[in-house]
Parts: structure tokens; C-alpha cells; sequence
């Protein structure tokens, strides 16, 4: 019952907005928003981007207009006010990745959300990670869309 419940409210949310979704197995549009100044997180950013860009399941979009799904990914250089000489500087990010559904003129409906730590030696793995839950949300908003 909880679980029909929680489907209920899924597909709910997915009536409040207009999707650029088309009929069949078309890819569902997303939007990848990477916020921070720290080096290894605008490369983890860039490798999710290029990962998504591989899934047949999911259209990249530059803009938020019209994508069905968005994912905010935010880093900091947990590390920043090392001293350079440390080498702890510019070595890892700390990021928070955060999907949502958007709903123009209304706030927008959170998917899920999760954290972490990224070195530059994990930036595929991690970035692989983030784009196969990003192809997983996809695959629901999707079938959520089609089972309205």
C-alpha cells in the first residue's frame, strides 16, 4: 500500500508541469548543473556531462528549458586553504549532487539527493556512479509520464 501510495504521489507531481518528453523510447531531456570553483570538481561536472552524453536513455540539454530532469551537482575543495606547498590542495572535492523535477511557475519536486568524496584518481568512478543514478531517475520519470 505504501509503495502504491508513493507511485500515486510520484506521478502526481510529474501532472504539475510541462515535460519535454516525446511518446516512445525517445531520450528524456536533462540538465546538468555543476556549481563550484575547485578544479577536481568542475572535472568530476565535465565527466558526468560526457558520461550522459554516451546514454542513449538520456538527451543532455545546455539549458533547463524544457528538460524533464535536472541535476544540480555542487563541490568544494575541502582542502582550499592549504597551503600549496601541502599538496593537499586541489586533490579531492567534496560534492552534493541533487535531483529534482522541474516545474516552471512552481518549486520544484526533489527526487533524490546524495553526497560525497571525489579524488582525482576516483573522478571516473565517481562520475560513472552519479550518471548511472541520473539514467536509473530518467528511466522512472519516464515511465512515470507514460503511465499517465
Amino acid at each position: 500500500m505504501k509503495r502504491f501510495m508513493c507511485t500515486r504521489l510520484f506521478v502526481g507531481l510529474l501532472s504539475m508541469g510541462p515535460f519535454g518528453y516525446v511518446h516512445g523510447e525517445s531520450p528524456l531531456g536533462t540538465y546538468v548543473e555543476g556549481q563550484g570553483n575547485d578544479s577536481v570538481g568542475q572535472r568530476l561536472v565535465y565527466a558526468i556531462k560526457q558520461q550522459l552524453r554516451k546514454d542513449p536513455s538520456v538527451a543532455l540539454k545546455d539549458t533547463p528549458k524544457g528538460a524533464s530532469l535536472v541535476l544540480h551537482v555542487m563541490t568544494l575543495d575541502p582542502n582550499a586553504d592549504a597551503p600549496t606547498s601541502s599538496g593537499l590542495a586541489n586533490n579531492l572535492t567534496v560534492y552534493s549532487a541533487i535531483w529534482l523535477i522541474p516545474h516552471p511557475g512552481a518549486l520544484d519536486s526533489l527526487i533524490y539527493d546524495d553526497f560525497g568524496v571525489c579524488g582525482t584518481r576516483r573522478i571516473v568512478e565517481c562520475s560513472e556512479a552519479i550518471a548511472a543514478r541520473t539514467d536509473k531517475y530518467a528511466s522512472q520519470v519516464r515511465a512515470a509520464l507514460q503511465a499517465q
